[in-house]
């Protein structure tokens, strides 16, 4: 029997080597164009990535680059560009290893000097001194290959996102980080290139504030596909995987492509270039699965948010179109920042449009919204169930609105809302209706669903609508001290609140729900 895996293409799913990739003959989506302007562009660069986007990738291909290593070049873009091929010496530091605490970090950077002054000749000081050894390196480097240092530097952050929550931690390692990088500025005459990659900035650090030739690229529209994957390369590289994913899922190209779309892609990186780019990490697992997946949320995506963003559940209505100003998404740094920009840089919202003064942001595709959602309901329903309990009930809403029943939709909705309102504090300042009305609009969200939701106000406005692709719901709330489904069904008769959507194509559905008056659930609704 013939081995299947025998004329396999192999994809690069969770690969970080561009050698292993060019050696194996992986498939490669190829960037080396861009790779190329990028060596040819600035001296000193910074590039903000989400995590899983090929960062330490395009880190290692710089490297290869730079050492001159031409043979793994062959039939990639950057030969119509590149003539000369020079061999510079290469210092790379990767930041990921560099641990969570000041002692870890100086352990990591040790070590990784000590090969540097093996690899020069350098005698190893007895007494190490991180700035003065990085000193030495870098100038004992140019003066024995007689070619300026290329400094490469991915996750640059790590250690400093990893200390945060521990004050005094996090104070140590920035103090050997303020120590360590005021050498590049230093020996910037012995240096050919920089490259510095990372989630967020830190722009209190000497890493921004004494390299003020350091160029940010992260929002230039140049290199907004830089990292990440397009829609035309998806299907000018992995034509195999997606006739393969749709022979599997018996379904057409067309719509695997969709679907892809739909779970993976929306990423945009610049105001003024729009192109959108998929999570690699994420596309290129389903395509060699051939099945949809949730990878970003298991890769930890969302393990620093409570870290950093205090009260999250609360900011949920916020997430699906934020507004900010432009400029503060490229100068702002992470600890001064407000928390839209913030949720930008890791990657759980990203441009939806803008221009040179404001930009709209919101959440990029399906895989985010089910991994943001997905962990702050429990957040905010003080729910005991387990996630695979709260993820099962969010699909079971869904499918049950999707296709009408509101028998089932409104018995996964008082199952998901039990006791919601009423165990969290955080909720004490809206009146019952609205934390209801908030819990649910939460969890239409979780459903990918269209929500819109008003307050209550004077006069009265529609509590909420939400868009299904068959359906059009319309919510009111009434408290039982209230008047209940009998108060809420009147208001929507008296207010006139289907009349907006009668010459939609979709079935309009109006129902009144009665809430608890303590906030411990939904009693009971009626279809008007």
């Amino acid at each position: 029997m013939a081995n299947p895996f025998l004329n396999k293409r192999r994809l690069t799913f969770g690969q970080q080597s561009f050698v292993k990739i060019r050696q194996q003959n992986m498939v490669y989506v190829d960037k080396t164009d861009l790779v190329w302007q990028l060596a040819h562009d600035a001296d000193f660069n910074f590039l903000s990535r989400p995590r899983r986007f090929g960062k330490s990738l395009l880190v290692d291909t710089l490297t290869c680059y730079f050492e001159g290593r031409r043979e793994l070049f062959e039939g990639l873009k950057i030969m119509e560009l590149e003539e000369e091929w020079t061999v510079y010496p290469v210092i790379r530091l990767d930041m990921s290893g560099g641990g969570n605490t000041a002692k870890e970090l100086y352990a990591y950077l040790n070590d990784i000097f000590t090969e540097f002054e093996d690899i020069y000749d350098i005698p190893t000081p007895k007494e190490r001194s991180i700035p003065s050894s990085f000193r030495q390196i870098i100038r004992t480097a140019h003066q024995k290959t007689s070619q300026p240092v290329v400094i490469l530097i991915d996750e640059y952050d790590k250690p400093l996102i990893s200390s945060w929550s521990d004050p005094e931690e996090h104070k140590r390692v920035s103090d050997l980080y303020r120590a360590l990088f005021p050498i590049v500025k230093l020996c910037s005459n012995d240096i050919r290139f920089l490259f510095i990659t990372g989630i967020s900035r830190f722009a209190g650090l000497s890493l921004f504030s004494a390299l003020n030739n350091l160029k940010n690229i992260s929002f230039r529209p140049a290199y907004a596909t830089l990292c990440g994957i397009t829609k035309e390369e998806i299907t000018a590289n992995y034509m195999p995987e997606l006739e393969a994913f749709a022979k599997k899922s018996d379904c057409t190209i067309k719509e695997v492509i969709a679907t892809l779309r739909n779970m993976y892609d929306g990423y945009h990186f610049s105001t003024e270039n729009m192109t959108g780019v998929y999570n690699p990490f994420s596309l290129i697992n389903a395509l060699e699965e051939g099945k949809m997946s949730y990878e970003w949320v298991s890769s930890g995506s969302t393990m620093y948010l409570n870290d950093f963003i205090t009260d999250m559940e609360l900011k949920v209505d916020k997430l699906e179109n934020w507004e900010v100003s432009t400029g503060m998404l490229e100068s702002s740094d992470v600890q001064h920042i407000d928390d839209a920009i913030f949720l930008y840089q890791t990657g759980y919202l990203t441009i939806k449009s803008g221009d040179s003064e404001m930009s709209i942001l919101t959440i990029p595709n399906k895989e985010v919204r089910f991994a943001i959602y997905n962990m702050l309901i429990p957040m905010l329903t003080k729910s005991r169930k387990c996630l695979s309990d709260i993820v099962n009930e969010i699909s079971g809403l869904r499918k049950a609105m999707q296709r009408g029943d509101v028998d089932e939709a409104f018995a996964y909705m008082k199952a998901l809302c039990a006791d919601a309102p009423y165990a969290n504090q955080k909720l004490e300042g809206y009146q019952m209706e609205e934390r209801f009305n908030y819990v649910l609009c939460v969890l239409f969200y979780a459903c990918g669903f269209d929500v819109q939701s008003e307050r209550h106000k004077a006069g009265g406005r529609i509590d909420i609508v939400v868009k299904t692709d068959d359906y059009i719901y319309i919510i009111e709330l009434k408290t039982t001290d209230g008047g209940g489904v009998a108060a809420a069904l009147e208001q929507i008769k008296e207010k006139q609140y289907i009349a907006p959507f009668e010459a939609s194509s979709k079935q309009v559905i109006a129902l009144g729900i009665e809430v608890d008056d303590e906030g411990k659930g939904l009693l009971a609704y009626e279809v008007v």
